[in-house]
């Protein structure tokens, strides 16, 4: 098989269908499982998956689809909603939307700084990107919590989201409200030098797995 042309653009990434996602979202959000076609309200909903949600319809706009702006401020509403006074996102809800009882979720608190830090950027300059911005910045005062690879491997995401253009704050997408830039630079640092130094002390033949429960706490 020839090896790929670097010089030819790549193909335009298509755009997303959402028929699916409109129908396991009411006003709340996004409803977790479905049945098929149908929404399965028993299963409530998560932030997590409001967090990936929210992310797709930000990419389905950039992709020509406009319609997909309403989704995404039902799924910014959600993760306001979900962030707690401590700057802790919680994950899980009943269908009434009473919290459930739950251990913290690090993927969540990592994955829904991500989809804020993106939406921050979306919308930078409008009432909906500062209202992202500081449920970002909120969110950000769990950061130090995170201590398990997936959480620490999805802030790294959002903080480089969030630095996202070269020019600064104000520039090219990126927000002008939030964390000062400096400061993200510096959490960005740390959180990949963990994981950095993670590999380091992981790397060679490992047991694979798909339990959390086995996943190595990193050091600060």
């Amino acid at each position: 098989m020839p090896a790929p042309d670097v010089g030819t653009p790549a193909a335009p990434v298509p755009r997303p269908h959402l028929g699916h996602l409109r129908r396991l979202t009411d006003d709340t959000g996004m409803i977790q499982h479905a049945l098929g076609p149908v929404p399965n309200r028993a299963t409530g909903y998560t932030s997590d998956d409001n967090a990936r949600a929210l992310l797709v319809c930000l990419e389905a706009i950039r992709a020509g689809d406009r319609e997909a702006e309403e989704l995404a401020g039902t799924y910014l509403a959600f993760l306001a909603w979900a962030l707690g006074p401590d700057g802790w996102f919680h994950n899980n809800f009943s269908y009434d939307r009473r919290p459930l009882p739950e251990e913290p979720s690090e993927d969540c608190q990592g994955r829904c700084l991500w989809a804020l830090a993106a939406a921050a950027r979306h919308w930078a300059g409008t009432s909906q990107g500062r209202a992202a911005a500081r449920f970002f910045q909120q969110g950000l005062a769990a950061a130090p919590r995170l201590r398990q690879l997936r959480g620490r491997a999805n802030l790294v995401i959002a903080l480089a989201e969030w630095l996202g253009g070269e020019d600064g704050a104000g520039g090219a997408g990126s927000p002008a409200e939030g964390p000062a830039r400096a400061a993200v630079e510096d959490l960005l640092r740390q959180a990949a030098g963990a994981l950095v130094r993670a590999w380091e002390t992981c790397r060679g033949p490992v047991p694979f797995t798909h339990s959390r429960a086995h996943e190595p706490e990193l050091e600060s």
